[in-house]
C-alpha cells in the first residue's frame, strides 16, 4: 500500500511539470502557425500566453511587437518593443533590431500625428 502511494505521489510530482511544459510548447507552436497564416490577432494572444508560461522566452515580446507592427498598430508595437528592451541583452541582434524598430515606429507615429 505504501509503495502504491509513493508511486502515485512520484507520478503526480513528475507529471505536473511535464504537462505544463507540453502545454507551453504547444501554445508556442500554435502561435507560430497562426502568425504564418496571417491570423495575427490570434498569434499575438498565443505569444503572450507563451511568455506568461515561460518568462525566459523573451523573444515572444519582440514577436508580439512585430505582429502589432504588421497590423500598423504602432502604439502597441512600440509598447511591446520597449518591454523587450527592458529584459533583452544590450548589443544583441534582437536588442539592436528592437531599437531600430522603435526609431521607425516613433517616426511613423510622429507622421501620423502631424497629418491630423
Amino acid at each position: 500500500m505504501k509503495r502504491t502511494v509513493l508511486i502515485l505521489m512520484w507520478v503526480m510530482i513528475c507529471a505536473t511539470p511535464w504537462a505544463q511544459a507540453t502545454h507551453r510548447d504547444s501554445v508556442l507552436v500554435q502561435a507560430r502557425y497562426l502568425k504564418s497564416i496571417y491570423k495575427t490577432d490570434e498569434a499575438i494572444d498565443h505569444y503572450k500566453d507563451a511568455y506568461r508560461y515561460n518568462p525566459k522566452y523573451i523573444s515572444a515580446l519582440s514577436t508580439v511587437a512585430y505582429c502589432y507592427e504588421q497590423k500598423k498598430d504602432y502604439r502597441h508595437a512600440l509598447e511591446w518593443y520597449e518591454k523587450y528592451l527592458q529584459v533583452a541583452k544590450p548589443g544583441s541582434k534582437g536588442y539592436d533590431f528592437a531599437t531600430k524598430s522603435i526609431e521607425y515606429l516613433k517616426g511613423e507615429l510622429f507622421m501620423d500625428t502631424a497629418a491630423r
